[in-house]
């Protein structure tokens, strides 16, 4: 805040795609972002900096399913929301193995947390509710840890999750099956906007 430039910091192995990032009101950060381990996997990682530049162990935090199932491959499109006491909430798009959704079978989002211990949760907890899944997911986390996590399936889908882990009835904030390119955020109070786009129109809805 002062203007002062810190040191520049390596945070990821070489050839890394989609990276994200999170900041709380504290200075913590997390970010995200898609490794392909040469193996069929498409990786996501995490990795935390402290408010004073510590930067902690990188963590694997999804791999896909197995590549003879070639869901490894399209997992991908990480996010990541963080709360006021540094813990994390990670959401991407994981294709099943299974279905004839795609190529790699039908994508699910699906979710894991970070902890400010920097433990990752030991179950990813799947948000989708069809076959179908969705693709594409977003999140605001508010900063008690409630969040809110969006995606695109037959419109612009979402549902909360407490800071517990609950989630909420699935709703929707466009059932326009022309939305697009989604993008969600929020205030420390957990109020959020989301924003698409429908054809040619730029639209939002505020929740």
């Amino acid at each position: 805040a002062g203007g002062t430039l810190g040191p520049v910091l390596i945070l990821s192995p070489a050839g890394v795609t989609a990276v994200k990032m999170a900041v709380n009101a504290g200075g913590t950060a997390v970010f995200v972002w898609t490794w392909n381990d040469g193996a069929g996997h498409n990786l996501i990682q995490a990795r935390r900096l402290s408010a004073s530049g510590t930067l902690g162990a990188m963590k694997i935090i999804a791999q896909g399913t197995a590549p003879s199932g070639g869901g490894g491959l399209g997992t991908g499109h990480p996010q990541v929301g963080v709360d006021s006491g540094g813990n994390a909430l990670i959401v991407w798009e994981q294709p099943d193995g299974a279905g004839a959704c795609r190529i790699n079978g039908c994508p699910k989002v699906l979710s894991r947390t970070l902890s400010n211990a920097n433990v990752v949760s030991a179950v990813p907890q799947t948000f989708t509710t069809t076959v179908s899944g969705g693709f594409l997911p977003q999140v605001a986390m508010a900063s008690n840890g409630n969040a809110v996590v969006t995606w695109l399936h037959s419109g612009l889908e979402f549902r909360t999750r407490s800071a517990g882990g609950t989630l909420g009835a699935l709703q929707k904030f466009s059932n326009s099956t022309n939305a697009t390119e989604p993008v969600l955020k929020g205030d420390p109070a957990g109020n959020t906007v989301a924003v698409w786009k429908n054809g040619t129109l730029i639209q939002a809805r505020a929740r």
